[in-house]
């Protein structure tokens, strides 16, 4: 019989060789997570190497609830944690709408005897399940930029459930060929600031130097580059002080970049390129 308590596995030169930290506690209350937050109808689970007996949890020293055990649980039956055939899992369907809101505490007990606990929330309805609703949400950019997802009430699950995807997750392709380095642009540029129909026209050539996303051009203008995920344009964010006091945006890409300028209302265009 395997017993689920640290052993020693071998002496060497006076120091106790133990067996690894997942072997040594040979289980596991997985769900509910210890501060963790549940809620409509889910599972308890988790796994245990050696069950001398029947797993059963309570919450809040209430009434024992017995939990399936010895199903499928492939990696737990790895030489590293039970070194069987891997049927070491519990697991038992549970409405949490049965828990009032707020938080609780679950024991795991295995022939009576405590081997885990987990302190947790529940959110309800406050009530046990909600009977005849509807409705739906959309969340933008989930779980890819540029992919809209919508969940929609199932009564059964007493969830949101994911019912629709719509649009396209950005394209790993679009990023061959950017290197994420911001080191690229490392250098001098030649800078040029315009604009008309301002009171006072602006032609301003200037030169900048960019070390590490840092752009920094004489009079005080200065920003920083940051990458934008799903594109091969770099993003440029900052302030012109001295010459110009206002903000400015645009994008580098490869060895030019352009963008605009806005100071007090008068707008310009600005472009940079790579000596």
């Amino acid at each position: 019989m395997r017993h689920s308590s640290r052993r020693l596995i071998g002496m060497t030169a006076g120091l106790a060789l133990l067996l690894s930290p997942a072997r040594a506690l040979a289980s596991a209350l997985e769900s509910p997570a210890d501060g963790g937050t549940v809620s409509g109808i889910g599972v308890i689970s988790g796994w245990k190497c050696d069950a001398e007996g029947d797993i059963t949890v309570r919450f809040d020293g209430g009434n024992q609830v017995p939990l399936l055990y010895g199903s499928e649980r492939g990696d737990t039956g790895v030489s590293a944690v039970c070194n069987d055939d891997g049927l070491n899992g519990f697991v038992a369907i549970w409405n949490w709408g049965i828990l009032r809101d707020g938080e609780h505490t679950v024991i795991a007990y295995d022939d009576g005897v405590e081997f885990d606990r987990a302190t947790f929330s529940v959110v309800n309805f406050g009530q046990e399940r909600v009977e005849g609703a509807a409705g739906e949400c959309t969340i933008e950019d989930f779980p890819s930029t540029g992919e809209t997802s919508t969940f929609a009430w199932n009564e059964s699950t007493q969830h949101l459930e994911l019912a629709e995807i719509t649009g396209a997750p950005e394209d790993p392709e679009d990023m061959e060929g950017v290197d994420p380095d911001l080191a690229q642009f490392d250098g001098t540029w030649d800078a040029e600031l315009t604009s008309s129909g301002c009171p006072i026209d602006v032609d301003l050539d200037v030169t900048c130097e960019i070390s590490d996303g840092s752009l920094t051009c004489p009079g005080g203008v200065a920003g920083t580059i940051t990458f934008s995920s799903g594109s091969s344009s770099w993003s440029v964010i900052g302030t012109l002080q001295g010459l110009l006091d206002g903000d400015f945006s645009g994008t580098i890409e490869d060895e030019a970049g352009s963008g605009s300028w806005q100071v007090l209302g008068c707008t310009g265009m600005w472009t940079l390129t790579k000596q």
